[in-house]
Order: C-alpha cells, then structure tokens, then sequence
C-alpha cells in the first residue's frame, strides 16, 4: 500500500472535509466496494481486461500465500480459503474446471508423491558430469 494523500470532499452542508486517499492498486473481491462504502468511504475502481485480470490473480497468489504463510494458526484457515478462491479464479482464466484442475493435482501426486512424508531435500551430491537435476 502507497502512501496516503490528503484531499478535501463535500459535506452536506456544503462544506469541505478533508479525506486521506489511500492507494491499493490490486485485485479485491466483488463485494469490496460495498462494504468500503458502508463504512463511510468511497472507493474507486476498474474492471481489468482478461490479461490484466489474470496478472493480478498472480499478484494476488503471492499476496494470500505470504499472508498465509505469516498466519496465526487461528487464522489460517481463513487465509487457506482466500488462496482456494485464487487458485480457482485462476483455473477459470486459463480454461480449467475446478474437476479437472484437481484431477491434474491428482496425477502430479501420482507421478512424483504428496507432501504426508514431510520429506525436506537438504542437498543432492552428484558427479560433476551428470545431466542437469531434476525440475523439483
């Protein structure tokens, strides 16, 4: 978030308040607008064409899973949920079904293992001639 900037607004009586505009520049959830305006202030928003849209959903990627990952763990859930609602905007985008974006899951497990192991990769030692690694 941007630094505040101070601008005056109407008042009923005709007079003028002073207001602190506070930039956010990124995606937010429909019902955002609404509920900024039942507290009072007034928000200013766009729609973002297709591309735009799928770059913020990334941005946003990053945003829920940093948050999640600073959790409390009673509000992890809450941040778990908000990366869910991402990753499926983020299947739409890219012409995926929630099914088939958990039956690709589903493969990938398959061919390379789960997370139940909690398995951490220190290092691999390999001769100096081998092929490049593997994608991990």
């Amino acid at each position: 978030m941007g630094s505040p900037c101070l601008t005056l607004s109407g008042r009923p009586d005709g007079g003028k308040l002073p207001t602190v505009r506070v930039p956010y520049q990124k995606l937010v959830r429909d019902r955002i607008p609404e509920i900024v305006q039942s507290h009072g202030a007034q928000p200013v928003t766009r729609v973002l064409d297709k591309e735009s849209y799928r770059q913020a959903l990334l941005a946003k990627l990053l945003e829920e899973a940093h948050e999640a990952a600073a959790a409390h763990p009673a509000e992890l859930p809450g941040e778990l949920a908000d990366v869910l609602d991402v990753v499926r905007a983020l299947a739409a985008v890219h012409g995926l079904t929630w099914d088939q974006l958990l039956d690709i899951a589903a493969a990938r497990r398959i061919a390379n293992g789960a997370f139940r192991q909690r398995l951490f990769l220190e290092y691999i030692d390999q001769p100096d001639t081998a092929p490049p690694e593997p994608a991990l």
